[in-house]
């Protein structure tokens, strides 16, 4: 069973622009599908996970096993904010101990590519927080730095981002407007 917004009938069925999720959920279960059936395809599950599982094979004593994990939802969704790495604990910078904070495109590819190899290859399933923050005692996060993240996110193929910043909102909305 699909929709109108469906190009694909194993695809999950998309709600399309201008339409309330509510509407095409009635005429799921009006088509046929049962109410969790028309629930399921109407909607994705993601797992948030800590930035730091994408680039060891363990799970760094968090309980997040990437390698297990990607298989049971439709996306995984890494906080790869570069603040978080510690220096030397990603190879960034001319010897590979620079600070990742610094280094934000390069943080980004690395941990995207690292997912995605244990992902069994699947980028796609792989949409990231980026960081839209400054985090004290650390060069200042600005619009400039917020592109480099979405750049790296968008040349990995990854299906998209997200941006995180704990005052809520977006302070670097300036970097949304494109390369």
């Amino acid at each position: 069973v699909g929709t109108d917004s469906n190009q694909d009938e194993l695809a999950p069925h998309n709600v399309p622009f201008g339409e309330a999720v509510h509407d095409e959920l009635q005429r799921l279960v009006a088509a046929g599908l049962t109410p969790t059936a028309a629930l399921e395809g109407a909607t994705s599950n993601a797992a948030d996970v800590f930035g730091i599982i994408a680039l060891y094979d363990d799970d760094q004593g968090i309980g997040q096993y990437l390698r297990d994990l990607w298989r049971h939802v439709d996306f995984v969704c890494p906080m790869v904010y570069p603040s978080h790495f510690g220096a030397g604990s990603i190879y960034v910078g001319e010897d590979g101990g620079g600070e990742p904070n610094d280094f934000p495109y390069e943080v980004i590819e690395i941990s995207i590519w690292g997912a995605a190899e244990k992902m069994d290859g699947a980028v796609e399933k792989i949409r990231p927080w980026l960081q839209d923050f400054s985090l004290g005692g650390m060069s200042a996060y600005g619009p400039d730095q917020v592109r480099a993240q979405i750049d790296a996110t968008e040349a990995s193929g990854a299906s998209g981002w997200m941006l995180w910043n704990s005052g809520g909102g977006t302070n670097n909305a300036a970097a949304l407007r494109g390369p």
